[in-house]
């Protein structure tokens, strides 16, 4: 295959027309291995990279760095779609300097097996300007290589593959580029709209007024001991508020009352 931020709206390629509304169609984040996913187009068969990073708000993710043409990790069973219904592919990539990830999808058989005659490829997410191979002059959502992690979401309508319409999701470190890593975390394959914030784990180092990360999400607490002053109560949602249902001790005399849906001291909830 030739192939001649932060979140951007570029990187977006915004809103297919939908049938049906958003409904998860296919989810990876590697937290249980990488038992979904087969390699191909690899003649040292090279294994999948399952890593962990302590660094940001996440866990497991592939990590690339074996350069393929045509794709090289694969899953290894079909996905089914609705030929003319739209659908979207998101993903959080982390290229380094002058990389050129990939993420995309094929056609395929039954048996998972990829089918590669012309219209049976289609890349959506990659190095800039490359065509996905749908009308138009569509293109990729462009990937930023900067050694950072950035989500990316690609909207597409499901090419007429027979009934039911068969696909392969595939990613790869593409040999056009140079030499590096490339990872990938969160893949999600939505029938419906391109959901418009990001999907997964945060991806970054938790700061500032939420530095607890919990679930792959940067909150400001987890438990009373983060939090202080005129806001000494860890809410269930992570954010730190008068009171909670476990912390009452800042209500008193004409707010005696936690209203637990807030974290705040009221005079009452209920009659």
């Amino acid at each position: 295959m030739s192939r001649t931020l932060s979140i951007s709206l570029a990187a977006l390629s915004f809103f297919a027309i939908t049938k049906t509304a958003s409904a998860q169609v296919f989810s990876e984040d590697w937290e249980n291995g990488s038992g979904a996913w087969t390699v191909r187009n690899d003649a040292t068969n090279a294994p999948i990279v399952i890593q962990s990073d302590t660094a940001i708000c996440s866990s497991n993710y592939q990590h690339e760095t074996v350069r393929a043409s045509g794709g090289r990790v694969f899953t290894a069973a079909p996905l089914t779609g609705t030929a003319g219904d739209g659908y979207c592919l998101v993903a959080w990539v982390r290229g380094s300097t002058n990389t050129q990830p990939f993420i995309g999808f094929n056609h395929a058989q039954a048996n998972g097996t990829p089918l590669t005659a012309p219209g049976d490829e289609h890349w959506l997410i990659g190095h800039t300007g490359y065509l996905t191979g749908f009308a138009g002059g569509d293109t990729v959502a462009a990937v930023a290589s900067d050694g950072t992690w950035h989500w990316y979401a690609k909207s597409f309508t499901m090419p007429n593959y027979g009934n039911p319409t068969r696909i392969v999701i595939k990613d790869e470190l593409f040999t056009g580029g140079a030499a590096g890593s490339a990872d990938f975390d969160d893949i999600e394959l939505i029938h419906g709209n391109c959901p418009q914030l990001p999907l997964g784990a945060a991806h970054v180092t938790c700061s500032g007024n939420t530095p607890v990360c919990t679930n792959g999400q940067c909150v400001a607490c987890t438990s009373d001991s983060n939090c202080s002053g005129t806001t000494p109560a860890c809410e269930p949602s992570g954010a730190c508020g008068q009171c909670s249902t476990t912390n009452t001790s800042q209500c008193a005399n004409t707010t005696p009352v936690c209203d637990t849906s807030s974290g705040t001291c009221t005079g009452c909830t209920s009659d």
